[in-house]
């Protein structure tokens, strides 16, 4: 990686390490890869986050789990469901693993020229929380075989 775009990731990583500390949230930080991890309670669940910061292409990327696993016979349907809320989203998108059934929402955003501020990090937070609080249960009703995934996108309409 060029020595520049190295020393802003490592700058947009500080900011974020930062912000996190003067919030008083607990985190695990991987430094040397410009990893931070996080735990939240949602409304029902633990939230699971997973920020990177990646370097090469001026990006800082956000994972949620979402905390259900879909099974074999169900990951189809899921898959589904995912692109389906995903073309709803205007910011982010589901990305379910067709091997394990994980299911996760991702939100990524460039910062070429600019400044990742406490305003950002808040936003993508927040994201990534209300996507976990909004979209869990009907994951796990489609787990479950109790909702379709035209039920799940119907929920939204």
């Amino acid at each position: 990686m060029d020595e520049n775009k190295k020393k802003q990731a490592e700058k947009v990583y500080a900011t974020l390490v930062n912000y996190f500390d003067g919030k008083g949230f607990s985190h695990t930080d991987e430094p040397e890869e410009l990893v931070l991890r996080c735990t939240f309670k949602t409304d029902d669940l633990p939230a699971d986050l997973r920020f990177k910061i990646i370097g090469e292409l001026d990006l800082i990327h956000l994972l949620s789990t979402i905390p259900v696993q879909l099974s074999a016979d169900r990951i189809e349907e899921g898959c589904l469901a995912a692109c389906s809320a995903s073309n709803d989203l205007f910011d982010g998108n589901f990305i379910v693993n067709s091997e394990d059934g994980s299911i996760v929402y991702k939100l990524s955003y460039y910062y070429t020229g600019s400044i990742i501020g406490e305003e950002m990090i808040d936003y993508m937070l927040d994201m990534g929380l209300a996507m976990i609080d909004r979209y869990n249960d009907r994951f796990l009703l489609l787990q479950k075989g109790l909702l379709s995934a035209a039920e799940f996108v119907a929920q939204d309409e």
